[in-house]
């Protein structure tokens, strides 16, 4: 799955080039330009939205973000793959 191989791409690329020390990562994030801290945040977010529908747990304001979301973005999950 495409979808899935850039997620791990981006958690492997992320976790490389990020300090380890937690007290370290604000001063890394102010020494990126922007396009970069950018990037990081919206692979944050990226790794936070969970739209699967599942029948047993029925979540529909979430579901409705999540559609929004996608819409704003011009995102297909099924063309995606």
């Amino acid at each position: 799955m495409p979808y899935v191989q850039s997620i791990d791409l981006g958690i492997e690329t992320w976790a490389g080039n990020l300090p380890k020390a937690p007290e370290d990562l604000w001063e890394a994030l102010t020494e990126r330009d922007s396009d970069s801290r950018d990037a990081l945040f919206a692979h944050c977010v990226a790794m936070t939205v969970n739209a699967v529908q599942e029948p047993h747990y029925r979540k529909p304001r979430q579901i409705a973000h999540a559609d929004v979301l996608a819409a704003t973005l011009g995102l297909d999950m099924a063309k995606a793959g």
